[in-house]
């Protein structure tokens, strides 16, 4: 599918969490994912396999980029090839620790962070020697309004 940016080909875009598109720029390989609470954006260059990347965060809540609607997803992929085409310094977002994760879901959606504990709560944290169960045991409790 062609679009209005020159050069821009996207080979598939769909999905829900995550929302992904393959394509190509300009002979560069095109990937977009948007889950969670962020999309991304990654440009390679097949010869030297330098990447461009971009990320920005998307909608309120902590899982809205997974649901991102296709239009806005387009919307994100033009803003950012429109962004490497001009030269301007793509932004990468700093990781999200664990422990700030943990927090925005129980603060956010907390239906969803029980649920989700219920499930997933009795597994290790990666790289560390706590379940996410303890380790949102451990959490401060959220401010009241």
């Amino acid at each position: 599918m062609a679009d209005e940016l020159e050069g821009l080909e996207l080979d598939w875009l769909g999905g829900s969490c995550p929302v992904e598109a393959e394509g190509t720029y300009r002979g560069r390989r095109l990937h977009f994912r948007a889950r969670g609470s962020s999309w991304s954006l990654d440009l390679t260059d097949p010869a030297s396999g330098e990447v461009w990347c971009h990320e920005e965060e998307y909608g309120a809540g902590p899982f809205d980029a997974g649901y991102m609607p296709l239009e806005d997803a387009r919307a994100s992929i033009r803003k950012a090839v429109a962004m490497f085409r001009d030269g301007i310094e793509p932004s990468v977002l700093e990781p999200l620790t664990t422990e700030a994760w943990l927090r925005d879901m129980r603060e956010q959606t907390p239906e969803a962070f029980a649920q989700w504990l219920q499930q997933w709560g009795h597994s290790r944290v990666p790289g560390r020697d706590v379940t996410y169960a303890e380790l949102a045991a451990e959490l401060p409790p959220s401010p009241t309004p």
